[in-house]
């Protein structure tokens, strides 16, 4: 197989129509004088998987990145209590010497 089948960011390849057209073709009973419909279906509902494989992978990244900006955001919260803590309640920040 070539990286075209491992990484479909590309989109269907020639390979894949073929074989999407010749599995229909054998479903349908073999027909003859249908390979343009078949071929033009095959491309169709690959590109569909496509498109939807894209968009599944848009949504994860959006998601990541949510994700990631959130956790900054608690990270910086926290550091923020953090320091407020240190600065006004020094005896209850968990730097402060426990040698009481």
């Amino acid at each position: 197989m070539t990286d075209e089948h491992i990484q479909p960011k590309g989109g269907p390849t020639q390979q894949d129509v073929a074989v999407l057209a010749y599995r229909t073709y054998l479903q349908e009973g073999c027909p003859s004088g249908r390979q343009a419909e078949h071929w033009a279906m095959a491309e169709t509902t690959l590109m569909r998987e496509h498109q939807r494989w894209v968009q599944q992978q848009q949504e994860l990244e959006r998601r990541r990145r949510s994700a990631i900006e959130r956790s900054k955001k608690k990270t910086a919260a926290r550091a923020h209590k953090a320091f407020i803590r240190e600065c006004y309640f020094p005896s209850y920040s968990p730097l402060a010497d426990s040698t009481h």
